[in-house]
């Protein structure tokens, strides 16, 4: 029964803010912006619902299910490994190097390692900067980032 009260006044709090906020908002985006806190104030009030269904039990295998694609299991944790893949290539990529990215990702979606694998081989300070740059921006240690040569 708290846990029906808690979520309730959650309801409530999000509620108030979300009029609160309206006010806060110029005109011309009112509506954009009413759309946006009541989808924020359905979702509040979805989820929970969600999490009871018999079959789903937990929040981890509700969201397991709720982002199933063609029977394939392609959860939070694949879907951010594939992102800072894409994000990292880019970044190569306006250095002028193609290289391939491999990202492991833990279960708590911190990244663990970066693997590039570049085509040919590049200046040390090049790479470097690359693994200085992406280290900071990832938020890992630079020995986490390994750049292979393809065909070594």
């Amino acid at each position: 029964m708290s846990g029906i009260k808690a979520w309730a006044r959650s309801l409530v709090i999000l509620a108030v803010f979300s009029s609160g906020a309206l006010f806060l908002v110029p005109k011309g985006v009112q509506k954009q912006a009413k759309f946006v806190l009541e989808m924020l104030l359905l979702l509040c009030a979805i989820v929970p619902v969600v999490w009871i269904v018999p079959g789903l039990g937990t929040a981890e295998k509700a969201w397991s299910a709720s982002t199933q694609v063609s029977g394939d299991n392609f959860g939070v944790r694949q879907f951010f490994a594939k992102e800072m893949e894409a994000q990292v290539r880019e970044t190569a990529k306006k250095l002028g190097m193609n290289a391939s990215v491999t990202a492991q990702v833990a279960s708590d979606l911190r990244l663990v390692s970066l693997t590039l694998t570049v085509d040919s081989v590049q200046d040390d300070e090049t790479l470097h900067a690359l693994k200085h740059s992406l280290a900071t921006y990832m938020g890992i240690s630079e020995d986490k980032i390994v750049f292979l040569v393809s065909g070594e």
